[in-house]
Order: structure tokens, then C-alpha cells, then sequence
């Protein structure tokens, strides 16, 4: 009877669970009287709020704050707890489709996202086939060079550490639930912009700097025109197109100042076009977690070319968030911290599609 129950419970948790995944926003009905003996159902929706949740596990203040409860609740949830708290998907999802806004790399073109449980193995040709020729009643010369690999795309561990007063959280309403929403975005998208740039594998994903497999020149040099244009020859070459570019700000602003013979500005001279936004039609993308220093010296950055489409950006299901008012110096400060703990990785399913012009420095 006791194993029915819990069996019970547990299925009745699972459906919550699931039910709160699907939708997008949560759904009250109400019955409401147009006339005597006649009835019509509204359905009227409700909004969950991520600081008025927050607010109510980590302070235990659950005013004005009806609807999270339930749904604290419906998790199997209770209001002992203090650290590790299941968010639902319904509030999450949410920062990670600001994230996909934040993230640079996941901006550029093609790029592809598949969610993996933990490691997800795709196949590639290592070696092409040999293409033979010969007259009439030869024999056709054997071909041995075809060859397969596997390449593995695996998830690691990425955990972005946040802290707000608790004046902010106790003061929940619907501006601060934006500006919590877009911190903990902007956190995730930067850290993962720079693990995808230059993670150096391990516990972290292997980036495209690192990646030995890539187009990589060095040019101890300050970036000029035709830097660019041998780069997407060279990535040409080995029966691929590049399908945008990205860079730091400062190798943007260097590549706006150069002029021609007759003193005209190369590129970034059209109306509105002060700053660039592409490249010989490419889109360009900036980003500062493409550090301007040793790389690989000091006072040197780079920039990254390549197909897009050939980058698989994996994700694990769902997001955790921790919350803490006594983690080291929380109770000292009197903040509230919250821990976010996703598992994502990246793979180039191609690397020669991608190249890298290292050592660019200041013009």
C-alpha cells in the first residue's frame, strides 16, 4: 500500500514536472457569469516571475507570490529548502533563450545546437577516396586511401556564480525580474563565448584557437586587407567557404580606419555604416571575450574565419540553480548567491573549415 502510494506521488510529480516543461506561460481558468443561467470560461494567463520565485525559496517570503508557490510546490519542493533548488523549466528557458541572444558565436550563421544526454559521436572522412583512370580491359586500380573517423561531441560542466543583494531580491516586481533575467544571460553568454573561442579542452570544451586542425597564420603584425582575403583563400583551398568572421572591437576599429590610395575609407564608408557589421558581404560579429593580449604575445589578438554551419554547439537538458545566503561571504554581505550549473560543449565537425589570424596587433 505504502510502495502504491509513493508510486502514486511520484508519477503525480513527474506529470507536474512535465506539464510545466511544455508550456510557455502558465494558464489560470476562470468561470465567469455573462447572464443568469449562462456561463463562458476565460482563459486567462498568468505570469510566473524568476525574482519572485527566488525571493520566496531563498527568503521564505511567498507574498504576492501565490502562483510561484503552486508551483514550488507541484515540484514536490518544500520551504526548507535552502541549497540546491529545482527551477522549473518554465523560468529557465527563459535565460536560455536570452542566452542564445548574449552569446556571440551563437549568433553566427548556420551554427547548430543539439541537445546531448552526455557524449554524442558523429562520423567523418578522415581520408578522400583516390580517383583512378585507365583505357578499355584494364584493370581498375584498387583504392585504399577512403577512410573513417569519429568525432565526439561531450558536454562539461559550466557553472556561473551570481550575487544580488537582498534588497533587490525583497523587492521583486516585474523591471527587476528583467534585469535578473538578462544578469544571469549576460553571465552565461560571455563565459560561453570564451570556452568556445579558446576552451583548451579537459574539463573544458576544446575551442577553435586551440583546435590543432585549423587554418592558423601568425602575423606579428598589425591586420591588413589582404591578411583577410589569404585567409579565405586558404580556407577556400581546402574545399570550404568562410561564412563570417569575428573579432575583438579593437581589430574592427583598426580595419574601419584603413584607406585607400586615394585616402577613402576601404571599408565602413556607406551611411550608417560607422561601425562594421560585415565583410565583403559576411557578417562580422564582435566580441571582447577574444582577449587583445597573448595571443600569442603580448598586445596581440586574432580573428576567427570559417563555415558556421560546421560548429555543433551541444547542450544537456535543463539548467540547475543553487541558491545560498550562507556560502562564504553571503551572510557577511547580506546577499543572496545563485549558482547556475549547465553542461554544454562544442564541436567542429570539420576544423579546416575554420582559420585563425593570430598576433594581430594594434594598428
Amino acid at each position: 500500500m505504502k510502495a502504491n502510494k509513493a508510486n502514486l506521488k511520484e508519477a503525480i510529480k513527474n506529470h507536474a514536472k512535465t506539464t510545466i516543461a511544455k508550456r510557455a506561460e502558465t494558464k489560470l481558468v476562470k468561470d465567469v457569469r455573462k447572464s443568469a443561467g449562462s456561463s463562458v470560461i476565460e482563459v486567462v494567463s498568468e505570469y510566473t516571475s524568476i525574482s519572485k520565485y527566488f525571493r520566496g525559496v531563498c527568503l521564505g517570503d511567498w507574498s504576492d507570490a501565490d502562483h510561484e508557490l503552486r508551483i514550488f510546490k507541484a515540484l514536490g519542493q518544500d520551504g526548507s529548502t535552502r541549497g540546491g533548488v529545482f527551477v522549473p523549466p518554465i523560468l529557465s528557458n527563459e535565460v536560455i533563450e536570452l542566452l542564445k541572444e548574449k552569446s556571440v558565436l551563437r549568433t553566427m550563421p548556420g551554427v547548430r545546437q543539439v541537445v546531448v544526454a552526455d557524449k554524442m559521436q558523429y562520423n567523418t572522412v578522415t581520408d578522400a577516396p583516390t580517383i583512378s583512370w585507365g583505357s578499355e580491359n584494364t584493370a581498375i586500380t584498387e583504392d585504399t586511401t577512403l577512410a573513417f573517423g569519429r568525432e565526439t561531441l561531450e558536454t562539461k560542466k559550466a557553472v556561473c556564480l551570481y550575487k544580488m543583494s537582498r534588497e533587490l531580491l525583497a523587492n521583486a516586481n516585474v523591471s527587476i525580474d528583467g534585469l535578473i533575467r538578462q544578469e544571469l544571460a549576460d553571465e552565461l553568454g560571455l563565459e560561453e563565448d570564451k570556452v568556445f573561442l579558446e576552451g583548451t579542452g579537459g574539463v573544458k570544451p576544446l575551442g577553435i584557437y586551440y583546435n590543432p586542425r585549423i587554418v592558423s597564420t601568425d602575423l606579428s603584425a598589425a591586420i591588413a586587407v589582404d591578411n583577410l582575403k589569404d585567409m579565405l583563400y586558404n580556407i577556400r583551398i581546402l574545399q570550404s567557404e568562410v561564412t563570417g568572421w569575428v573579432m575583438h572591437p579593437r581589430t574592427v576599429n583598426d580595419l574601419c580606419q584603413k584607406k585607400d590610395a586615394e585616402g577613402r575609407y576601404i571599408f565602413g564608408a556607406g551611411p550608417g555604416e560607422a561601425n562594421l557589421s560585415t565583410l565583403w558581404g559576411l557578417p562580422l560579429r564582435q566580441t571582447t571575450q577574444l582577449p587583445i593580449t597573448m595571443r600569442p604575445a603580448s598586445a596581440e589578438s586574432y580573428v576567427v574565419a570559417g563555415r558556421w554551419s560546421d560548429l555543433l554547439i551541444g547542450e544537456g537538458e535543463g539548467m540547475r540553480i543553487d541558491t545560498s545566503t550562507e556560502a562564504d561571504t553571503a551572510f557577511a554581505a547580506d546577499q543572496v548567491w545563485l549558482r547556475l550549473v549547465r553542461y554544454v560543449g562544442c564541436l567542429l565537425r570539420h576544423p579546416e573549415s575554420f582559420g585563425v589570424i593570430k598576433g594581430i596587433q594594434a594598428g
